[in-house]
């Protein structure tokens, strides 16, 4: 077995052979199985994580090892080749696959294998036969996220979507006629496919069905994320004009439009109205700012976030249809920010707010809501922005710089989402009993 010296060079840790040559292909390379390639006079190879040979520098080129999955089986795994012949190998040097002419492009997409010809891709085996040849310009490789057996690809310069059958048949879901395609992971293993036809996109279901129409501009944010599991698990889609819930089979619930609603929330609250415990936010507030938080119960706690919640987003939501700034979704801050007292996600167009405002007088509180709603126009803190803000206030612009201090602190470790999920997944409940 060969000797080798481990050293530190320029604060790294580096191995080197008996006459002093740095071995490590790439400094400090590691990878999942404890391999470390290595090159030994122009040869490839792989030591352990204490210098052992492990497999031999006898390969012309070799790959870092990875762990992937090829028709069902898991795999550590790495491309070697020697004399323009390539192949798969195992960590433990043994081959997975027949060899393949070097030249010969090789990919594995969502654990199956292709080889890329000139006229498309070719779904092989391990031993490299045809399992079902095709005139595919490009298969998406999503590392990411893709659901088993489908793939996003494109034919004639357009996007399709397609099933790779049990016989390696190929079945199509999504003809080839939108510009783009991309896979939306959901919570769990739930996925959409995202598409865009004549510069416009929306949301498809695994089985080609339009959950969400094809009516949003490529610009317009569309956010996806899990809400609650009532026998089934519930998913919320946002944009800027529409707000829709789907089950986990991506079949549309209830679809609330935003110039007219405030969000399926404020929606299923508002059932319970006449039960209200605060019949405004001024009574709210009133009862926040007489509290102990110290002596205060988890149920109350949850009844401040829920109520929060509720006449917030409905002031939020008023102001957005007056000034028609449109935003996607409302939420509360996160701990790591309890130092503002609101934040606007331009990229997706969120607005989130501290919970500490209830401690606020409501017109701080809206002074800091139109604030936000502002940045939708101008995120950053420009003239521009002053003299916009301003006029929304109805005031000048050293008024609208103006900022107020207080407690930033309130409720600061409640588990706010979790809150409003359980109470929507109730309201829910009680809605499908028909109970108002």
């Amino acid at each position: 077995m060969e000797v080798l010296i481990q050293g530190i060079l320029d604060g790294k840790n580096e191995l080197f052979d008996l006459q002093g040559n740095n071995v490590v292909d790439t400094p400090a390379e590691r990878s999942i199985c404890r391999r470390i390639r290595v090159r030994k006079n122009g040869k490839y190879g792989f030591i352990d994580m204490n210098g052992n040979l492990v497999i031999p520098a006898e390969y012309d080129w070799a790959d870092t090892f990875d762990r992937i999955k090829l028709y069902g089986k898991w795999y550590i795994a790495t491309t070697v080749s020697i004399q323009q012949r390539k192949w798969l190998i195992d960590s433990n040097n043994q081959p997975i696959s027949s060899t393949l002419d070097i030249n010969n492009q090789h990919f594995i997409i969502n654990d199956k294998l292709w080889v890329k010809q000139d006229k498309g891709y070719t779904l092989v085996n391990l031993k490299w036969e045809t399992l079902l040849q095709t005139d595919y310009q490009d298969i998406v490789n999503d590392h990411s996220q893709q659901p088993q057996n489908i793939y996003l690809v494109k034919k004639q310069d357009y996007f399709g979507v397609i099933r790779i059958c049990d016989n390696n048949r190929e079945q199509v879901i999504l003809p080839f006629k939108f510009e783009s395609c991309k896979f939306w992971k959901l919570h769990g293993t739930r996925f959409l496919i995202q598409g865009t036809i004549k510069g416009k996109k929306g949301l498809f279901d695994l089985d080609g069905n339009n959950v969400i129409p094809c009516t949003y501009n490529k610009s317009d944010v569309i956010i996806a994320e899990y809400s609650f599991d009532c026998e089934k698990q519930y998913y919320t889609i946002y944009t800027i004009e529409e707000e829709y819930l789907l089950d986990e089979n991506c079949l549309v619930i209830a679809r609330i439009n935003k110039r007219n609603d405030v969000s399926y929330f404020h929606f299923l609250m508002n059932q319970q109205r006449k039960q209200f415990r605060f019949k405004t936010i001024n009574e709210l507030l009133s009862y926040c700012k007489n509290i102990d938080e110290k002596t205060i119960s988890y149920t109350d706690k949850e009844d401040i976030i829920t109520y929060a919640y509720f006449f917030l987003e409905e002031i939020l939501q008023k102001y957005a249809a007056q000034y028609d700034l449109r935003y996607t979704r409302f939420r509360f801050l996160n701990n790591r920010w309890q130092t503002r007292w609101g934040e606007c996600e331009y990229w997706n167009r969120s607005i989130n707010l501290n919970l500490s405002l209830l401690l606020q007088s409501e017109r701080n509180i809206r002074k800091v809501i139109l604030h936000e709603l502002a940045h939708l126009k101008y995120p950053r803190h420009t003239k521009n922005f002053y003299e916009f803000l301003g006029k929304l206030l109805g005031t000048n612009t050293q008024e609208a710089k103006k900022k107020f201090g207080g407690k930033m602190t309130f409720l600061k470790e409640e588990n706010w989402f979790a809150i409003i999920n359980q109470k929507k997944k109730e309201l829910f409940a009680l809605a499908e009993q028909g109970i108002s």
